[in-house]
């Protein structure tokens, strides 16, 4: 009778735990968080500190508020049909998680989607001008080394930014 008492107490001081660890998650000052029900989001929290959450039914989500950089080669033909390899570099952040998570998920594929975004507003951008009006050097091969830099960046932005928003993603700049 006392062990099968002793038993109940540890059976229910473990259920105790396991509920009580996993009611709680915590938010540091570069997280942001969806929690989801069954799939379903059902809120956003980028407040740090700890917070509630029902165990098992609530899962939750971390997404970093960094600044990320993805850099991609591009060969482009100019109006002069000259060809140009370029490497630009992106730097975009998660502006909507809730949006992000229904859309893309994966920070593989937002970097994929990034790049894809990206390669036809650099096309458009570039496909109006003649070689010599874009690069001094003949050997130039970053975007930032381009004469007409400031006017490209803002069409591509333009082009681009609208798309990735709708995925949750801010374009922040290109290089």
């Amino acid at each position: 009778m006392k062990l099968d008492r002793l038993l109940y107490v540890f059976l229910i001081l473990g259920i105790f735990l396991i509920v009580y660890k996993g009611s709680f998650y915590i938010i540091d000052e570069n997280e942001q968080v969806v929690i989801t029900q069954f799939g379903k989001i059902i809120k956003t929290n980028a407040v740090p500190g700890i917070h509630f959450k029902i165990p098992s039914i609530h899962q939750t989500h971390y997404y970093k508020k960094d600044v990320y950089q993805t850099e991609s080669s591009y060969q482009v033909q100019t109006i002069d049909k000259k060809s140009l390899s370029l490497t630009v570099r992106s730097s975009w952040k998660i502006s909507d998680p809730a949006l992000f998570l229904s859309s893309i998920r994966d920070m593989a594929l937002a970097e994929t989607r990034v790049k894809d975004e990206i390669k036809p507003a650099i096309k458009a951008a570039l496909v109006s001008f003649r070689l010599n009006d874009l690069v001094n050097d003949a050997n130039t091969k970053n975007f930032s080394e381009l004469k007409r830099k400031t006017e490209i960046e803002r069409d591509v932005l333009n082009f681009a930014k609208p798309k990735l928003q709708a995925l949750g993603i801010e374009l922040i700049k290109i290089d």
